[in-house]
């Protein structure tokens, strides 16, 4: 059986501790309970907001997790959007955003556990997907048709057919999900300093997540790689 995930040499000789995980997901053409995943959605964000209610944003950017991501991002003088998205669905309250089930399933456990995740059309890439360093001459079309050089030093993934995402800025448009994707992959960037059972419990996540949708749902694989060079 062909491996779904890899690792380049370069990306292991440059991100020691790093990681990234995947989980393949089939759910049947047309199954799918839409009011339910939102039920599921809405019974979670509940219990997160309560969870963190009284703490500030100082408190939150405290956290471990999210503190390995900024430690990553403020090399490339960037702020991590995940922490963003966190503090105006959380600590703010805005409205969850109107995405693809899947999709949805992916935004909820950031919000759950603050580990940077895209999700991908399996139809659409041509696996393995090889988690790799960037030494700055990559170019890909980001989500939206955008053109982007990824950045020396960021970790990305791609296909035999080009980047699918980069840390920096995010998935492609090639692989894209939308309403009518039923195989999907998820993949989820891990940077030195996250801890070791934090992975697993966002797979089991969005697992959980998507047989609230359907529990028809199929998850054909998943793992974690780390580096422990």
């Amino acid at each position: 059986m062909q491996k779904i995930f890899l690792v380049s040499d370069g990306w292991e000789k440059t991100h020691k501790g790093a990681g990234g995980a995947f989980l393949e997901a089939f759910i049947p053409p047309g199954a799918g309970n839409p009011g339910n995943l939102r039920l599921f959605q809405e019974q979670e964000l509940a219990a997160i907001i309560d969870k963190n209610s009284s703490k500030s944003r100082d408190d939150i950017r405290s956290h471990p997790t999210f503190q390995a991501y900024e430690k990553y991002y403020k090399t490339f003088r960037k702020t991590y959007h995940v922490l963003l998205q966190f503090q105006s669905l959380v600590l703010e309250r805005k409205p969850f955003p109107e995405t693809p089930p899947m999709v949805r399933a992916m935004f909820l456990a950031e919000m759950k556990t603050f580990l940077l995740t895209a999700v991908h059309d399996m139809e659409a890439t041509s696996i393995p997907v090889i988690l790799d360093s960037a030494d700055g001459d990559e170019e890909y079309c980001a989500m939206g048709g955008t053109a982007r050089k990824v950045k020396t030093g960021d970790m990305f993934m791609r296909d035999s057919r080009g980047i699918i995402s980069s840390i920096i800025y995010g998935p492609d448009e090639r692989t894209k999900v939308t309403d009518r994707t039923s195989h999907a992959l998820f993949t989820v960037y891990i940077p030195s300093g996250v801890g070791e059972k934090e992975p697993q419990e966002h797979l089991d996540f969005i697992s959980e997540a998507l047989m609230s949708f359907c529990p028809e749902t199929e998850i054909r694989s998943r793992g974690i790689l780390r580096n422990s060079l």
